[in-house]
């Protein structure tokens, strides 16, 4: 009963502050005008700007990877990847971008068994 009555509160605060900035970024825009000129974007830049951003995270990951097996530590591509994607979005979402590296970190020694002090040094050394 405990679970359910806190993930109602989760979600009911969730969507008040998913609301709240909405209204914040929106209130003082003109949707039409956004609507417009949604529709003059060329589709062509999106997609390159996705595909080279998948690139960058990419190969983000295998530097990481290249380091923690010079290290002894073996990883594969995959937990590399998903650890730079998790360390982009703290990095978005914290103050100063400086919660992507302590979470890469954190995400590699207790999901991946990965020593602190080898990812914090790779980290360090991919810097």
């Amino acid at each position: 009963m405990k679970d359910k009555k806190r993930l109602i509160i989760n979600f009911i605060f969730f969507s008040a502050l998913f609301i709240g900035t909405y209204y914040i970024i929106f209130k003082d825009q003109d949707v039409y005008s956004l609507i417009d000129n949604l529709k003059n974007v060329n589709l062509k830049y999106i997609f390159i700007g996705f595909l080279l951003m998948i690139c960058f995270y990419l190969l983000e990951a295998i530097n990481v990877r290249n380091i923690l097996n010079s290290f002894g530590e073996k990883i594969t591509l995959k937990q590399t990847f998903n650890s730079t994607l998790i360390g982009a979005f703290f990095s978005a979402i914290t103050p100063a971008s400086s919660g992507g590296q302590p979470m890469q970190v954190y995400y590699l020694s207790k999901k991946d068994g990965i020593k602190v002090s080898h990812s914090t040094l790779a980290l360090l050394i991919h810097l």
